[in-house]
């Protein structure tokens, strides 16, 4: 026997179902878009994709002795039209431009990873901490709106879950994220971001902290 429901019924499952959404909706956001800075950071992370206003909104946030390191792999387009070859020297490009002094910078570029670009990028981080002697030293994560919970997930398993680490969720200056279902890339963006740290903790939950290697090209 199949039921369905009466008319009726079905508005109100409908109308049940709209209320769900909205209101996950509504906190989704928050969720993956966590803000928390560690009180004293030594540098600050930022991830090479972010917009130019971030970059400029970075600079401002930055205290005196504070270093910054950049993270990014391979550009794989416009190779022929810029100097840099990846999103992390591309963004000291552009940190350089915004007016920030070289010696405070330092480059960190990923390979051209298979899988989880994002855990590339933070195994990158670790190793220049490790060769400048800033291993163990806290900072701060600046990533872009939804993306910040994974990034700051995947860096806690490459840097190690006890290192002192802050995220800084940095907001998108051409549209309200938290109406994310009001615009078309924003509404992709967030549900592709949910999916992607589905992924994130199916694939990663076992590692305990451990560093774990990535197959790159």
């Amino acid at each position: 026997m199949v039921w369905i429901p009466t008319r009726q019924g079905a508005v109100l499952i409908f109308l049940l179902l709209v209320l769900l959404v909205f209101g996950a909706g509504s906190c989704l956001y928050s969720l993956l878009s966590p803000t928390n800075p560690h009180p004293d950071p030594s540098f600050l992370i930022i991830e090479g994709w972010l917009p130019d206003s971030a970059i400029e909104e970075i600079i401002t946030r930055r205290h005196p002795g504070q270093r910054i390191i950049t993270t990014g792999g391979p550009i794989t387009f416009g190779n022929s039209l810029i100097e840099q070859n990846n999103y992390a020297d591309l963004s000291v490009a552009r940190l350089l431009v915004a007016g920030e002094r070289a010696e405070n910078i330092l480059s960190a570029p990923a390979p051209l990873a298979k899988v989880d670009r994002t855990y590339a990028s933070a195994l990158a981080v670790r190793r220049v901490l490790e060769e400048q002697g800033l291993y163990g030293q806290a900072c701060d994560l600046y990533s872009f709106g939804p993306h910040s919970r994974r990034s700051l997930y995947m860096y806690r398993k490459a840097l190690g879950r006890k290192y002192p680490i802050g995220i800084v969720a940095l907001e998108s200056t051409e549209y309200d994220m938290r109406r994310w279902w009001a615009n078309s890339h924003a509404f992709k963006t967030t549900l592709g971001e949910v999916l992607s740290l589905t992924h994130a903790y199916c694939a990663f939950w076992k590692y305990r902290g451990e560093c774990v290697e990535l197959e790159v090209e």
